[in-house]
């Protein structure tokens, strides 16, 4: 196997950015629960890899099939007519997967990992969403295709920079 410098340079800035994200929510004491679909339980992976996660980690679920985000999540046809790549699908993952571990900071991705393009979207574009206290924010993703790997740790990545942002401006928010 050909040694992937994007997924090592992804993987190695998605480890620094949990931490930095670790950091801000044991200083905000609040928990994080995921609801992943093209990340595949990548962050989770990721967060639970830190020493003393349990202080700040609550839940990591991937719903992969519309099926699960009904069954598992909890979303209603309605929350997921657009498609399970779509902002609403997004959003309403990222609120369901909040309520359901009774945290009050979630996030959730969905979109495309490839090799093929899935609902009309190319490999590597996707949905994430973030919920805090403040309300829930989302961010429409697209990028290169540069494989299944490295398209879900850029996704990751991307997902927990915008999570680090909004517990960022939470905190300023909060401690002024």
């Amino acid at each position: 196997m050909e040694y992937d410098k994007s997924l090592h340079k992804y993987l190695t800035e998605l480890s620094a950015t949990a931490l930095q994200v670790s950091e801000l929510l044991l200083s905000l004491k609040s928990h994080l629960s995921v609801a992943e679909s093209c990340t595949g339980g990548l962050i989770a992976a990721t967060c639970t890899s830190i020493s003393g996660a349990s202080d700040w980690f609550d839940t990591g679920v991937t719903t992969y099939t519309r099926h699960s985000k009904r069954d598992v999540l909890g979303l209603k046809d309605r929350e997921i007519r657009d498609g399970l790549v779509s902002e609403a699908t997004a959003i309403a993952m990222c609120e369901h997967i909040a309520k359901l571990s009774a945290v009050d900071v979630a996030l959730s991705t969905t979109g495309v990992a490839g090799p093929s393009e899935s609902e009309g979207y190319k490999p590597c574009a996707a949905w994430i969403a973030v919920h805090t206290p403040m309300g829930t924010v989302s961010r429409w993703l697209e990028h290169e295709d540069e494989g299944r790997n490295t398209n879900r740790a850029f996704i990751a990545l991307q997902a927990l920079s915008l999570l680090r942002e909004e517990l960022q401006k939470y905190l300023e928010t909060s401690w002024g």
